[in-house]
Formats: C-alpha cells, structure tokens, sequence
C-alpha cells in the first residue's frame, strides 16, 4: 500500500504520533489539527477544502483536503488524510511524482481516502 520509494503513487506517512493521557476535544481536533498543520506550510495552499470521509468496512473517520504546491514550475496535487483515535494520530499525504501537474479539483478524494484506510489497517496488523 505505502510504498516509501518516491514512485509514482508513493504516499508517505506522517505519523503514526502517538498520544499519552486526555486530549482536549476527541479525536476531530486531533485529525484537524495534523491538517492545520499542513496548510501553514508557507509553499503550499489549500486547493480541496477538508471533509470527512469514512473507508467503506470502517467505523473510524479520515478527514481529508488537497492542497497545492508550485516548484520548479509545476504545481503539485498533494492528497492528505489524518487519522485519529483514542491512542495515535497520523497523516497520509500522496507526495509521489504521479501527483507532479495533477490538477488538484481532478483528485480522486475519496478513493485515496479509501487507500489510507487500507494502510492504517494494514499499519493495525500485530507483530510477531
């Protein structure tokens, strides 16, 4: 699902974070906080406004936008969905060159959504 080598597709995972103790506001201000973060990087603008999307099989909500970024002159399309529950947080952004000069309207939102859920399913699998 998420493959770390900077091809076309890659997505990249920023996170999981964990959380130790109460946070104030639940798991929604958790995955719009991860988002705030990414739209006050000065090189990029929101292109997609955030929702709230839930996988198909899931009982756990993605939210989920599109940002832009101009460099080198191309702009790129950059998908990101955060997650969140009682003990971790995480991003996914699709960084991957099959994004280079997508415009950003053309992205498929709630299919990446849909990937992101497989990998934090994928990343939920125990150990050994």
């Amino acid at each position: 699902m998420g493959r770390p080598n900077g091809g076309a597709g890659t997505v990249r995972p920023r996170g999981p974070a964990s959380w130790r103790g109460r946070r104030r506001g639940g798991a929604a201000r958790a995955r719009n906080g991860l988002l705030d973060g990414v739209e006050e990087d000065p090189s990029t603008e929101l292109a997609v406004p955030r929702r709230e999307i839930t996988p198909a099989g899931s009982d756990e909500p993605l939210m989920c936008e599109v940002s832009a970024e101009t460099g080198k002159g191309a702009r790129t399309a950059l998908p990101a969905c955060a997650r969140g529950n009682r003990g971790t947080v995480g991003t996914v952004v699709d960084s991957g060159f099959g994004t280079v000069g997508t415009d950003p309207g053309d992205v498929d939102l709630d299919a990446f959504a849909e990937r992101v859920g497989a990998i934090r399913d994928e990343a939920r699998e125990p150990i050994g």
